[in-house]
């Protein structure tokens, strides 16, 4: 009796177990359908997206570059533009400027000064007449005027100060700063075409053609193309930097006679011969 009841006990206890590892394994495979499920669900929803982002990467890649065609073909549109522009009004200032540049008879001002405020100037009244040439230089006062005569035949140079009473001559050199500032010309108008941005504005009432290079501007009178100002370079005052400006003026041609120019009395000087 007992040997039989040993004999269903162990039985039981063997189905019991092939029943837990027959639901465990059951379970597990429907655990790995439902996980496998899962990820390939996942992965093609992430191929999906991966193909509508590339889809619409390469969407956006002709847009970008038709945006780009079109700003280079502005740019380019723009430049010629400018050029055309530019040839015109150089050219018109070149022609205009042919009545003067070679003339042997003239006189202008120029007035040297820096954009800082209350800057001081300096006056320089210039005067040329058939190879004569005579600068007055003035700066604001008296004891700084100095006058300069020079002759271009003989070379005689005369720098004579009227407050010390003092002149020096010389027969060496030549006059520097005298002759017409004419900054366009037929050797330099291709530079000014190409490089130049030209614009328009006025300059104590004289309206003026602003001709914009890399590092200088001239003004240039729209009537007769002459100078009006120069901006160039900077000078350093306190530390900051202010624009050098030289404007022109008081120009006039064919109006100076002979004694306007002649060889400067020194009598009373103290004269070095050098």
């Amino acid at each position: 009796m007992y040997k039989k009841e040993r004999e269903e006990f162990v039985m039981e206890k063997n189905v019991k177990k092939k029943a837990e590892k027959k639901v465990e394994k059951n379970v597990g495979k429907s655990v790995g359908k439902s996980v496998k499920k899962s990820v390939e669900k996942n992965a093609i929803k992430s191929a999906k997206k991966d193909v509508k982002s590339k889809g619409a990467a390469v969407k956006v890649l002709p847009a970008v570059l038709k945006l780009v065609f079109i700003l280079v073909v502005v740019a380019i549109a723009l430049y010629v533009v400018n050029i055309v522009r530019n040839s015109i009004i150089i050219n018109k200032i070149i022609n205009m400027q042919a009545d003067v540049v070679n003339q042997n008879n003239y006189s202008f001002t120029t007035t040297y000064y820096t954009d800082k405020e209350n800057a001081t100037k300096t006056e320089v009244n210039h005067y040329y007449r058939n190879g004569i040439n005579m600068m007055i230089l003035n700066s604001n006062t008296n004891a700084n005027k100095t006058i300069v005569w020079y002759n271009d035949s003989t070379k005689e140079n005369i720098v004579m100060n009227p407050a010390s009473m003092k002149a020096v001559i010389s027969e060496d050199g030549r006059m520097v700063g005298n002759n017409l500032p004419q900054t366009v010309n037929e050797s330099s108008k291709n530079y000014y075409i190409l490089q130049s941005f030209i614009t328009s504005e006025k300059i104590d009432g004289i309206s003026c053609y602003v001709v914009h290079g890399p590092s200088v501007k001239y003004y240039m009178n729209k009537e007769d193309g002459l100078l009006v100002r120069r901006v160039d370079g900077k000078e350093v005052v306190d530390n900051k930097e202010y624009d050098c400006i030289t404007d022109f003026s008081n120009w006039k041609f064919n109006q100076l006679t002979e004694s306007d120019c002649t060889r400067p009395n020194l009598m009373g000087y103290e004269v070095t011969n050098k």
